[in-house]
């Protein structure tokens, strides 16, 4: 947008004495106008600010303000055009003394002039943006936002939309992995996962991230600020002002605030028909917590129509001639989410791809389920036989895949090294026509490292003769977790299983039978807790108070992708650090951690070989962002970037987290610690 100044007002006030006191500007702007200023005259009280939100809670978190400008119309309609039809049109800057002190746009809707002879006074009332966001979608010009983003990203872009580059924060409040220094903001140590956001606005999205601290925003000498009304009785409140999501630099005041009075001899003066208000104590206080439980970690897991453009779904990758939404393809309203993937003779043919769970971290005990629904569509006459759905799930740091277990157990999965394998559905015959949907459901136990994972639909595999006429459907993919409790039951052999052979005191054979029960214990998934609610309680006589988050810490011992799985949890960026233990005493070996390899050679002692690994080699790792020093036997590996991570691709031997160390020659090798990882789960 471009603005440029169309109207304005200046004036001066007068102090208790009578005496002229601040000068101030009314500036009026309008996108996109071109032409010379418009003088306005003030009237009676010209210029008067309200900051009342019609709440009396102090943790209500948006504090909206408005300026009322009342000005003389020498003519009849003579500012009829700030009645806008659209938001945002015309911008008010009010400046006290030249520096900004206010900022907001005309609301057109309270636009209010007599009907009578002129002159006449005009009120005109302008409000900070606030109030604007609850028309406002929270969204990057109609496109979702995707991913976690640091607190402070969310707000730059909600501000945004109201033509606001930054804002100040003065919130000390911090977890305990973070850096808390006064330089320190906790706004760019904390990644959300903006999926919790999806179809909100803004004001809620902005109300919700702030109302965690138990914080506030408003309007303050031209920008916004967000405060603490808990840190106000500190004698100094440290603050950080954000000119983008990782750039701040650092400020502070003192929140004492005195009005002219005996006491105290200051400039501000008493505003008339003030009133105290006292906020009544609370007896009770209910705090209900959604954890936003993810029904999928992969997005625009339903293929839903409105996200198709024509050659992709939203957050898809395809290179499939033919695929597209099912409603378009079969012509069918009542299905109107899925894809349609044609078919092929050959195996892993053409694709449809997307990369998730960016976040992901090692686990093995993590109960994880693919699910989907799948069709066929056969446009033959007659049956088309052996048609073979491949879907693939691969882990993009150790290339290992899900494929269902080849044994009686086919209710589960399992993570196996390269060659390329996948989940395969097979359909021996499809009758000509439309199928039925059918469901596939199997679980696997673990995730075999963190970080980025991908999903492949492959074209459908058929050898018929009339392949070009069959079509297959796929839609709500599932990939999540559950919670899982440990179940020992007991089971019964058959009298095959039962069958030994034994062996008698001379040597002889013969056979024996085990015994008929045996117990077995297994993990058995349970549903996830997705909601948690928290109560204060005072013995007091109060008000009770509630309150809903969707965002804070999340805790479940059964899970630890915790970040992946719950939208609403809080991931803390910390500083990675990997550690290798030397062991052994003498020989070589190998080392690999972020992509480096290099050799380490046995030197007298554990501790002066780890010496010489650094001083070798400290600048090859150097060059991709890691800091490398050693403590006696240590060789320790800290990421130059706090939640950067460091991965080994293209490694046949992965190991969690993709650090390796492969012994040589002699004896010489190492033991592999994750000391701290680059983001975990806040846990305040």
């Amino acid at each position: 947008m471009a603005y440029a100044v169309k109207y304005r007002c200046e004036f001066d006030d007068v102090n208790s004495e009578g005496n002229t006191g601040i000068a101030w500007q009314v500036d009026i702007e309008e996108d996109g106008f071109s032409g010379d200023i418009t003088t306005l005259q003030g009237a009676g009280d010209p210029l008067k600010f309200d900051f009342d939100n019609d709440s009396d809670d102090v943790f209500d978190p948006l504090k909206p303000s408005s300026a009322i400008l009342t000005v003389m119309s020498e003519e009849h309609f003579a500012l009829i055009d700030l009645y806008a039809s659209e938001d945002l049109q015309y911008r008010v800057k009010i400046y006290e003394d030249s520096d900004l002190y206010w900022q907001g746009w005309i609301e057109s809707q309270n636009y209010s002039e007599p009907y009578e002879d002129v002159p006449y006074p005009v009120t005109i009332t302008a409000i900070c943006g606030l109030k604007y966001l609850k028309n406002i979608p929270y969204d990057d010009s109609g496109t979702p936002y995707n991913g976690r983003m640091f607190e402070s990203q969310i707000i730059i872009d909600i501000l945004g939309k109201l033509e606001y580059t930054g804002f100040t924060e003065y919130v000390n409040i911090y977890e305990e992995g973070m850096d808390d220094s006064t330089d320190d903001s906790p706004m760019d140590q904390m990644k959300i996962d903006v999926d919790v956001f999806q179809d909100k606005y803004c004001d809620e999205v902005l109300s919700e991230v702030i109302k965690r601290w138990n914080a506030c925003i408003k309007h303050k000498d031209g920008g916004f600020i967000i405060y603490r009304p808990k840190e106000l009785i500190e004698t100094t409140v440290y603050g950080r002002i954000f000119t983008d999501a990782t750039t701040k630099s650092s400020t502070s005041f003192a929140p004492a605030q005195y009005i002219n009075r005996a006491a105290h001899v200051t400039t501000r003066e008493q505003v008339p028909g003030g009133v105290v208000i006292i906020d009544p104590a609370a007896r009770l206080i209910k705090i209900h917590q959604d954890y936003s439980n993810k029904i999928s970690w992969i997005e625009n897991w339903q293929f839903l129509p409105e996200t198709w453009d024509g050659t992709d779904f939203e957050h898809w990758i395809s290179d499939v001639d033919g695929a597209g939404r099912i409603s378009d393809y079969l012509y069918l309203e009542n299905e109107p989410r899925g894809i349609i993937l044609p078919t092929s003779t050959s195996y892993y043919d053409k694709s449809t791809t997307q990369s998730f769970a960016f976040y992901g971290v090692y686990s093995v005990d993590d109960i994880l389920w693919i699910e989907f629904e799948y069709m066929f569509c056969n446009y033959y006459t007659d049956v088309i036989a052996n048609a073979y759905i491949y879907i693939t799930i691969q882990d993009a740091v150790s290339q290992k895949y899900l494929k269902i277990l080849d044994n009686a157990f086919d209710n589960y999965c399992e993570w196996v090294d390269p060659p390329l394998a996948s989940i395969v559905v097979y359909a021996s015959t499809v009758a000509s026509g439309v199928t039925a949907w059918q469901s596939f459901k199997r679980s696997v136990v673990g995730l075999p490292t963190g970080g980025e994972y991908n999903i492949i639909l492959w074209s459908t595999r058929c050898n018929d003769a009339h392949y070009a006429s069959l079509v297959t459907g796929i839609r709500d993919i599932k990939f999540y977790i559950t919670s899982s409790t440990v179940i020992e039951k007991q089971k019964v052999r058959s009298i095959w299983q039962r069958l030994t052979w034994r062996s008698g005191p001379g040597g002889e054979s013969f056979i024996g039978l085990r015994n008929k029960y045996y117990n077995v214990q297994y993990k058995e998934p349970i549903e996830n807790v997705v909601i948690n609610d928290f109560e204060i309680d005072n013995s007091i006589n109060g008000v009770e108070r509630d309150y809903d988050y969707i965002l804070g810490d999340v805790i479940d011992a059964d899970i630890d992708n915790i970040i992946e799985q719950f939208a609403g949890s809080l991931a803390i960026l910390q500083t990675r650090v990997d550690t290798i233990t030397l062991t052994g005493s003498s020989g070589t070996c190998h080392v690999l951690v972020g992509g480096v390899t290099k050799t380490a050679t046995w030197n007298t002692s554990l501790t002066q070989t780890a010496a010489d690994f650094v001083t070798d080699f400290a600048s090859f790792y150097d060059a991709v962002d890691i800091t490398l020093t050693s403590s006696g036997a240590n060789l320790i590996f800290t990421a130059q970037t706090k939640g950067d991570d460091f991965y080994n691709y293209a490694q046949s031997d992965y190991l969690p987290g993709g650090d390796i160390v492969n012994n040589v020659s002699d004896d010489l090798d190492g033991v592999i610690v994750y000391t701290t990882v680059s983001l975990v789960v806040s846990i305040d």
